[in-house]
């Protein structure tokens, strides 16, 4: 989040005030500042988050896999992402998709050949890329890495704290 949190709520309250009531707005259920998101809007509100999800197993750095009930159906996913911020991010996508009348299966199956972007959590030869922009996601890679850190590791941290990447 660029900027302090209240007033980033704050603007979102007002933007999804306006939104049309035939929007369907998403929101993260496991974030508190969000949920006030329900009480500005007038249209349809879906939830998703660690309710909807069972049986989370992590892997390392190669990914985690959980269980997913959505209309009555489990599903197993093998997320190949490690971290919780990448579950959410995957929840978020994946009920988009739903919302949207996307197959169920097609998004589960193009899992088996996603590849992550630049610096997103990325395999080198000689280790990993994870991009951090802000304390939150810092506290997220960190939170993912700290298990897998062993003695002989080297870690490198590298700041661009220009004004076009914000001030955090």
């Amino acid at each position: 989040r660029y900027g302090e949190v209240d007033k980033v709520v704050n603007r979102w309250c007002e933007t999804v005030s306006k939104l049309d009531p035939k929007t369907i707005v998403l929101i993260n259920a496991d974030d508190p500042n969000l949920a006030i998101l329900k009480k500005y809007f007038k249209g349809k509100v879906r939830e998703f988050g660690k309710r909807n999800i069972k049986n989370i197993k992590t892997k390392g750095l190669t990914g985690s896999s959980f269980d997913l009930t959505i209309n009555d159906i489990r599903l197993t996913i093998n997320l190949p992402l490690p971290g919780l911020y990448h579950i959410y991010d995957f929840l978020a996508a994946f009920y988009a998709g739903c919302e949207l009348d996307f197959s169920t299966q097609k998004m589960i199956s193009s899992l088996k050949t996603f590849q992550p972007a630049f610096g997103r959590v990325e395999k080198l030869d000689f280790g990993y890329i994870f991009l951090i922009k802000n304390p939150a996601g810092a506290t997220q890679v960190f939170q993912t890495i700290a298990p897998q850190i062993k003695s002989q590791d080297r870690l490198l941290l590298a700041l661009n704290d220009n004004l076009a990447d914000g001030t955090d």
